[in-house]
């Protein structure tokens, strides 16, 4: 069933089989719970922690790595890539919310861990990210948008200089649905 608001605007959203749609402050609280999740993750160092935002059905898309399809693909794709780095950080710079597409699109910092005696500027890439609730506190669709090749690039070499190091070697990603 296509819902329609008073402009003619789709509503629709799946949410599994069925259909919903989040007020405002359904969609705060679970874009603040997403970075609560963040926080346990890093602190813990297990990435499984924050997949618990998404739902079964969720799409991931990522420009640098590809598209990976359900939680447990997304699950397994993100413990991979944090591996090197578990106490990776994110912090949310801003967050525009539309109510509307149940869409959330917001920036935040990518934040490599502080090496052992550094006390100078944190090592951060930008981020841009488009989620779409799902209903009950999850999200359904996640892409994530690197602003600068170059600016992670920097920040990672800078990193490394600083006295950086893998808590574990880089593992490789779980193939993305497009290299199938």
């Amino acid at each position: 069933m296509d819902v329609r608001d008073s402009k003619g605007r789709s509503t629709r959203r799946s949410v599994g089989r069925a259909e919903m749609a989040g007020s405002r402050a359904e969609i705060e609280e679970a874009l603040d719970e997403m970075d609560r999740l963040l926080v346990a993750s890093s602190k813990a160092g297990d990435w499984t922690i924050w997949a618990g935002c998404l739902s079964q059905d969720v799409e991931f898309h990522d420009t640098i790595y590809g598209t990976y399809l359900g939680r447990q693909a997304v699950s397994d794709f993100v413990v991979a890539v944090h591996a090197p780095f578990p106490h990776l950080r994110y912090e949310r710079d801003w967050a525009l919310i539309d109510v509307n597409r149940q869409e959330v699109i917001f920036q935040q910092r990518m934040i490599l861990p502080e090496p052992e005696g550094y006390a100078g500027a944190p090592f951060a890439t930008d981020v841009w990210s488009r989620h779409r609730y799902a209903g009950d506190g999850l999200w359904s669709l996640k892409q994530d948008v690197t602003l600068s090749g170059a600016q992670a690039d920097a920040n990672f070499r800078g990193w490394m200089e600083a006295g950086g190091r893998f808590a574990a070697p880089p593992l490789a990603p779980p193939t993305s649905k497009e290299s199938e």
